[in-house]
């Protein structure tokens, strides 16, 4: 573990950016923009600093992940992550570490630059000077970001406080108990729209993602471990991601107050973190136990396909609360995380649980769409598991199916043809495959034959009925539906190709 040391100031000064005693007291995110003559101020708010962020949005994201004394070693461990929806050519970090209760700047921190980078952890130790005490600081973390556009240099700040930094807790044993979301023996059904109320009774065949469909039910039982039946928002699916578990911090603790609560979602293959809930029930608190859930009668309109075209996320939700372990003790707080994300855990004043990271399944075709099969062409809703489809020249067993509803669906018109598909379904093309939702004009459909089809309309149609789809029992996932190759379930809800 390598340490640094603040850079004391000789004498303690005031603060030039306005920080408030106050401020300085509790988790606090603000961009500030920096003008200089060649710059201009242009990036968007961080989800950190928006006070409603609308869920399944994806947003730059900032924050301070640890400030926490560790007694053993005696220093500080400050961890920071950022995660960009664009690549950024380099990123300035400045730390600044104040005392809390009368705004005096104490010491700067350095910190590594980064460049070309989409998201990153940084962790730096710090040791302290003898006359200082970890619960007398406060820190601030100032973020530089430069980007070159035209000759332009954008430069933005985004600064985040964090609250005072804690001693780990020695005597401390917290247990928790994981309610979901997690891999689960049978599928869960959260909402209840229509008529998809049953439940299957076998586990997943996705062992390293927990599954979560949105308003599909498998025919096979168990190929998903949540189902959302909150229904539509126009043509708009809702989604909800569950979030539930009990904190036991034993018999001699009360817990206080409970803040900070925070769910999101951060997709693996970009950048970028949306909140995907702000509907929190209450939590339970009896002495040392707290129970936090989030309303599993609650969705959102998840868009499709933009901010959701990557299906696989890694999940997180954090939260903070005060305690005390006797009556006359001081308040102290206490960090939780649930995460898929490789945890940290530093001093025992906080508890990291891993869960897997999740899948998120959707996209279909409509019901009366003709798929290929070794016996000519069959209507979809037709089909049954264990019947066999053309793919790639070959016969391919159907291994599961799936149904839904939609009330708006592409429809795509090519040699007095069409198809109507969802917006995220894969369709071949001369680009390879590609969503369609993407599809332009000047593309070209690829047919059973490997032959080029133009094609001479795209547009949204209402339709308000029955999807279906497939998932097969082969290794590229195609099919022949409507003479042109398409993706399965499986392709569709993993990342496209377009190469």
């Amino acid at each position: 573990m390598e340490k640094s040391r603040i850079k004391r100031l000789e004498q303690n000064s005031n603060s030039q950016l306005g920080y408030t005693k106050d401020l300085l007291k509790k988790n606090m995110v603000s961009r500030i923009p920096i003008l200089e003559s060649n710059s201009s101020s242009t990036l968007p708010p961080t989800l950190n600093e928006m006070e409603a962020p609308t869920p399944f949005v994806f947003y730059d994201y900032f924050d301070i992940k640890d400030f926490v004394w560790l007694e053993e070693e005696k220093c500080i461990h400050i961890s920071a992550y950022f995660s960009f929806l664009q690549e950024q050519e380099k990123i300035d970090l400045k730390g600044s570490l104040y005392d809390k209760q009368t705004g005096a700047l104490i010491g700067e921190i350095d910190f590594p630059s980064q460049a070309k980078v989409t998201k990153a952890q940084i962790n730096q130790y710090i040791e302290l000077e003898d006359d200082l005490k970890p619960s007398q600081l406060s820190l601030v973390i100032e973020t530089k970001i430069c980007n070159s556009n035209g000759g332009i240099t954008n430069i933005a700040a985004s600064r985040v406080s964090c609250a005072s930094c804690e001693d780990s807790i020695v005597t401390l044993d917290p247990k928790y108990q994981h309610i979901y979301p997690k891999k689960e023996n049978s599928t869960v059904y959260f909402g209840s729209y229509a008529d998809y109320d049953s439940r299957y009774y076998r586990n997943t065949n996705d062992p390293n993602n927990i599954v979560i469909s949105l308003y599909r039910k498998p025919n096979l039982e168990g190929d998903c471990d949540y189902v959302c039946n909150y229904g539509h928002v126009g043509s708009t699916a809702k989604l909800g991601i569950p979030a539930k578990g009990v904190i036991n911090m034993g018999s001699s603790v009360t817990i206080k107050n409970v803040a900070n609560q925070k769910a999101t979602i951060e997709k693996i293959n970009g950048g970028g973190v949306a909140a995907t809930s702000t509907s929190f029930i209450t939590p339970i608190i009896s002495g040392g136990n707290i129970q936090y859930e989030i309303n599993t009668n609650w969705g959102s309109a998840a868009p499709q396909p933009g901010e959701m075209e990557s299906f696989y996320y890694n999940f997180e939700l954090s939260l903070t609360f005060d305690y005390s372990i006797n009556a006359s003790s001081a308040d102290r707080t206490f960090q939780f995380r649930v995460t898929s994300k490789e945890p940290t855990e530093y001093g025992t004043n906080h508890i990291t649980y891993r869960v897997l990271p999740l899948r998120i399944m959707w996209g279909c075709f409509s019901k009366d769409t003709l798929v290929l099969t070794p016996d000519g062409y069959k209507k979809i809703i037709d089909l049954k598991i264990g019947d066999y489809v053309v793919s790639n020249n070959k016969n391919v067993k159907i291994r599961n199916i799936w149904s839904g509803y939609e009330n708006e669906l592409f429809k795509i018109s090519y040699n007095d043809k069409n198809i109507k598909l969802t917006y995220n379904h894969p369709i071949l093309t001369n680009r390879g495959f590609i969503r369609a939702s993407e599809l332009e004009l000047t593309d070209k459909l690829v047919g059973g034959n490997k032959e080029l089809i133009g094609i001479t309309s795209i547009e949204k149609v209402i339709y308000d009925s029955e999807v279906i789809n497939l998932s097969l029992e082969s290794d590229d996932h195609t099919l022949i539906a409507e003479d042109v190759v398409v993706g399965d379930m499986e392709m569709q809800n993993m990342e496209v190709n377009n190469e």
